[in-house]
């Protein structure tokens, strides 16, 4: 029990002493200033229709709050190349919780609106989702971003979108 003890004393006073250093990074002079906005667009092939699959088309922008928190807002177009058309309109916020090599895994949630155009009649729903993927990015500040997400009214949407960083 004392070598327990022991070993955690030295272990708080390691942490402590790690906690108060503080590091400074310097940033090179030539590196690009960054707004934080992000705009993209892609295809997505979606559960949003009542009998058959749908295939969608998606506009989004973001701003990046922190680094590992944005909110944005997106817009989405499907068709079931039947008699279903559906048009809907979000706003989310992201957290980037897992940074790795190729990409930034994020997890987001939004709330937003879907005008569903059926029978020729016009049904408003509410919207609510969740969505996952990863942003990968390129040196040039295009990135690229597959990702899926679950909800309603829509039931589920997988897809690619493709864009640029400011």
């Amino acid at each position: 029990m004392k070598k327990l003890l022991f070993c955690f004393a030295i272990l708080t006073a390691l942490a402590g002493g790690a906690a108060t250093q503080t590091f400074s990074v310097e940033t090179p002079v030539s590196e690009k200033k960054t707004l934080g906005i992000s705009l993209w667009t892609g295809p997505e092939w979606n559960m949003n229709s009542r009998t058959m699959f749908s295939l969608g088309g998606s506009l989004g922008a973001d701003y990046a709050i922190q680094p590992s928190f944005a909110a944005g807002i997106k817009g989405v177009i499907n068709y079931n190349f039947n008699e279903i058309m559906v048009l809907e309109s979000e706003v989310f916020f992201r957290w980037y919780f897992l940074r790795l090599n190729p990409g930034n895994i994020f997890i987001q949630g939004g709330l937003g609106a879907s005008l569903i155009f059926a029978d020729s009649l016009l049904y408003p729903k509410l919207l609510g989702g969740i969505s996952g993927g990863i942003r990968i990015p390129f040196k040039s500040g295009f990135f690229l971003e597959p990702g899926g997400r679950l909800g309603y009214p829509f039931v589920f949407g997988i897809g690619i979108t493709g864009g640029y960083s400011f």
